[in-house]
């Protein structure tokens, strides 16, 4: 999954024919097979475990800090979004403003 982001981000796309098509498979299932192979061999497998024996969630409190936390991140984001909007409407406006005649330039943002 990792190489496959890597070489391909969720959001976009490649244009291949069927040669790199495969070459991209290949390439996919090699990175994939090593990283497994690193994984077992480094022993990182066992101490995660171990480690997870261990870990426990959050207590009620601190849970409802983080969860505050999380909804003033989000609502300070949405906010930043619609005042980045509302800028971008008045930078578009004012330039078509300032075209005139040539007003249907810049139309998309």
């Amino acid at each position: 999954q990792q190489a496959r982001e890597v070489m391909l981000p969720s959001n976009g796309f490649v244009l291949m024919d069927e040669k790199a098509a495969t070459a991209s498979t290949d390439f996919v299932r090699a990175v994939e097979m090593d990283m497994d192979l690193q994984w077992t061999q480094s022993k990182e497998a066992e101490s995660w475990r171990s480690k997870l024996r261990f870990l426990r969630p959050p207590s009620g409190d601190v849970m409802e800090e983080l969860r505050a936390m999380k909804e003033k991140a989000l609502k300070e984001n949405a906010d930043l979004r619609v005042s980045q909007d509302a800028r971008d409407s008045k930078r578009r406006e004012a330039q078509l403003a300032s075209l005139g005649e040539k007003s249907h330039v810049g139309l998309l943002p």
